[in-house]
């Protein structure tokens, strides 16, 4: 297989939207969509009415590492910058109304969480089927994908509480972006209201994988991983106070949280949130780099007709093997009562044998009601996902299996993990090139 060039499968409408936006700008019938912080602010504060950002000093440097980024490294189409340019504006807006409603109501951020279960594993190991296992049980709680989109209730969100539009934005923009590449949904499946990471809320602060993944942004992306980040968990720490508020969750409910970007902010993720229990997971280092860096791909040509798919194969081969090896190094000082293992494998074959283990290790009883709402999520996921076909191989990527394979070794024996086979990657083809030509159903 041979990835093709970006402009290639876009749809009709797509191209003429990316040949129509510079007219119009050209006309003055929109305005420019510029990436200029004192632009972005200007346009914040005058659409919410507010003026006051909070304490977001680490925020600003983040967001002026990012501006930079943009202009200068990440090639952005038109779409490109229209969803760059709608994103900040967008954070930007909801920094504002997170301060007016922490004034208005001081309780938000005196609100208790209780400890959280965070699953962590590298980008398509299997954190997403976890996290959403479960968050079926009822004690437990997790974020939706509206939620994490949309930290920060709207004001709107305020006066319909009981209809949302933050659902119908996130149903909206997912069905614009699987439109523009069907791709993104092939490599993760998901739904304003199915259970989904925090990246948004790392997204508040200008951080966080999921806008490395979506742009040509190596600079911030060594900035991000040389940087604390503890600012930034400190008020991923305040958003899930403010959902657990707006939505009356019970603040005595764990939220099961996870993110492969936990993995390089180990040491930051525990500082801010030092009792919870981490549930590690663990999967072949060449499958998880190659699907990694198919799903990046699939992001990136959205918003670039310039990506070299051999220099994401190598980008994400290098996250990678930072996010192992701070998870390595930072592991020691975490208590080991706080930590469990599981692999991708076993999940695979005996779900429920692993759930098992993992209710063990919370100290609760894997009861047969929580049993049955896991097996019936995965019964309705196959069902829903049968469709998706995520296929790539390795050499797309200018990468091979043995490669992969000679800076995981330790991490391999440590963990027992086993080389994956067509049969373990749930009807998977393997290519005629040394790597591996995935298909993958179930979310990842």
């Amino acid at each position: 297989m041979s990835l093709p060039p970006a402009t290639d499968f876009r749809p009709l409408g797509l191209r003429l939207l990316n040949a129509v936006f510079p007219r119009v700008w050209n006309a003055g019938l929109l305005p420019y969509p510029d990436l200029l912080e004192s632009t972005l602010d200007a346009m914040a504060t005058k659409s919410t009415g507010l003026s006051d950002f909070g304490d977001d000093g680490f925020a600003r440097s983040q967001l002026r590492v990012l501006l930079a980024a943009l202009e200068n490294e990440a090639q952005l189409n038109p779409m490109g910058r229209v969803i760059a340019h709608g994103g900040l504006l967008k954070a930007l807006k909801e920094r504002l109304w997170a301060q007016e409603l922490f004034k208005r109501h001081p309780e938000i951020l005196e609100r208790p969480l209780a400890p959280p279960v965070i699953v962590i594993g590298q980008m398509r190991s299997g954190t997403t089927r976890l996290q959403r296992l479960l968050g079926q049980d009822r004690r437990f709680t997790a974020l939706r994908l509206y939620e994490s989109m949309s930290p920060v209730p709207w004001p709107s969100s305020q006066r319909r509480p009981n209809r949302d539009p933050r659902i119908g934005y996130t149903q909206r923009a997912f069905g614009f972006l699987n439109y523009i590449n069907p791709g993104i949904a092939a490599t993760h499946p998901t739904g304003a209201l199915e259970i989904d990471e925090e990246l948004g809320l790392l997204d508040a602060s200008f951080t966080g994988a999921q806008i490395e993944a979506q742009r040509h942004v190596p600079s911030f992306a060594r900035h991000c991983e040389t940087t604390d980040q503890t600012p930034a968990y400190a008020y991923l720490r305040q958003l899930l106070q403010l959902a657990s508020w707006f939505s009356g969750r019970d603040p005595h409910k764990p939220f099961v949280l996870k993110m492969p970007q936990h993995m390089q902010d180990l040491p930051a993720l525990m500082s801010v949130f030092p009792d919870a229990k981490l549930v590690f997971i663990h999967r072949d280092p060449a499958a998880v780099v190659g699907s990694g860096a198919s799903m990046v791909w699939n992001q990136m040509v959205v918003q670039s007709d310039h990506v070299d798919p051999h220099w994401i194969g190598a980008e994400w081969l290098h996250k990678t093997r930072h996010r192992a090896a701070v998870t390595a190094a930072y592991r020691p000082h975490i208590p080991a009562a706080q930590q469990i293992d599981v692999r991708f494998a076993d999940m695979n074959n005996d779900w429920a044998g692993v759930m098992q283990r993992i209710y063990g290790f919370l100290g609760l009883d894997f009861d047969a009601p929580a049993h049955a709402a896991m097996a019936d999520y995965l019964a309705r996921a196959a069902r829903e996902h049968t469709h998706t076909q995520h296929r790539y191989t390795l050499g797309d990527f200018g990468l091979d299996a043995r490669t992969i394979n000679a800076g995981f070794a330790d991490y391999r024996v440590r963990f027992d993990i086993p080389v994956e086979t067509p049969a373990a990657m749930r009807g998977a083809a393997i290519a005629a090139d040394p790597g591996y030509g995935i298909g993958e159903g179930v979310p990842a």
